[in-house]
């Protein structure tokens, strides 16, 4: 069973904001998926699915900590087969939030990645065949004029 990285302050604030935003969503105030010209702004959870079954990551749904709104939403991912990351499918504000916090917390072993609302985060165990693929795999989401930005590592 794949232990979820949920020790860390980031992790936890990243978690609570996408709680947050849906809940806000489900209130029935402003969707967290935003239109620009007719397309979503944001990734949507069967978009981000698509995009890593397409580079060999085969993701499943699971529950959030503590049952929270979010969890009945699907925003947390993880490839079956257990390899040590998570997918987090937020608002762009979430992510946007809570984004410096992993900027700031990278240690050599560790491993985040964003595009947009979509953001990977791993503490260890990863390789850099599984950090190719996992930057192929967000590089492969639809054009939205949103880069992929790695976290530097210290």
């Amino acid at each position: 069973m794949l232990a979820l990285p949920t020790h860390s302050a980031p992790v936890h604030r990243l978690l609570a904001l996408a709680a947050l935003a849906v809940a806000t969503t489900a209130c029935g105030e402003q969707s967290a998926t935003y239109f620009l010209g007719g397309e979503s702004a944001t990734y949507s959870t069967e978009e981000v699915i698509a995009a890593f079954t397409r580079h060999r990551y085969a993701l499943a749904p699971r529950a959030l900590p503590k049952e929270t709104v979010a969890a009945r939403e699907g925003a947390l991912l993880t490839p079956r087969g257990g390899t040590p990351f998570i997918v987090v499918v937020a608002s762009n504000a979430a992510a946007d939030e809570a984004w410096p916090g992993y900027q700031s917390q990278q240690t050599p072993d560790s491993f985040a990645a964003r595009r947009g609302n979509v953001v990977v985060i791993s503490e260890s165990g990863l390789g850099s065949d599984q950090h190719a693929r996992i930057r192929a795999a967000l590089s492969s989401l639809p054009d939205r004029d949103v880069a992929v930005v790695i976290a530097a590592r210290e």
